[in-house]
């Protein structure tokens, strides 16, 4: 499983980040499937150079403004061979944990009205996701990079034909249904 930590490694290893240009590209260019706040970013760099997978200094950047150094994180050839081994490791698996859909499991205590706005707010997501997928400069990235983009906009797709006939078809079932009483 490529969790965050595996992610900063992968995002290291093509140059060295600092800790907001990590959170910019997990963000931005990784938010597809995966996104990490400041919150989880900054423990899981502790735990990868704690491991010596990944070195920081923290010197001043002669354009930096703020007082604070920035910290400069650069992958190790340790961090580097975890970071390999890891990769060959993946396995044709997608984990999806979604609230919209516990909360279909659960539709037949949901009013109408719930289930309607529910269809909505996905379908608006959907659409927002779409709109970044298909704006992402392409030709920039690797070709698995490409595939990437390209697969989650397929998925994309799919799920908003799936919404528009059969979010709509569950949602004219669910609200013909007789009150409880």
């Amino acid at each position: 499983m490529l969790n965050l930590q595996t992610i900063c490694l992968g995002v290291l290893y093509s140059g060295s980040k600092s800790g907001y240009e990590l959170h910019k590209i997990i963000n931005t260019d990784l938010k597809h499937f995966q996104t990490a706040s400041f919150g989880a970013l900054y423990p899981a760099l502790g735990k990868l150079e704690a491991k010596k997978f990944i070195v920081s200094d923290g010197k001043k950047n002669p354009i930096q403004t703020s007082s604070l150094p920035k910290k400069i994180y650069t992958i190790t050839e340790n961090g580097r061979a975890v970071f390999e081994a890891q990769i060959l490791k993946t396995r044709a698996e997608e984990k999806l944990t979604s609230d919209f859909l516990a909360a279909f499991h659960f539709a037949e205590h949901l009013p109408a009205e719930n289930i309607a706005a529910l269809i909505d707010s996905q379908s608006a997501k959907l659409q927002e996701e779409y709109r970044d997928l298909i704006s992402t400069p392409l030709s920039r990235m690797s070709e698995g990079q490409r595939f990437g983009i390209r697969y989650t906009i397929a998925i994309n797709r799919a799920a908003t034909a799936f919404l528009k006939g059969e979010g709509r078809a569950i949602q004219a079932t669910l609200s013909r249904r007789l009150p409880k009483g």
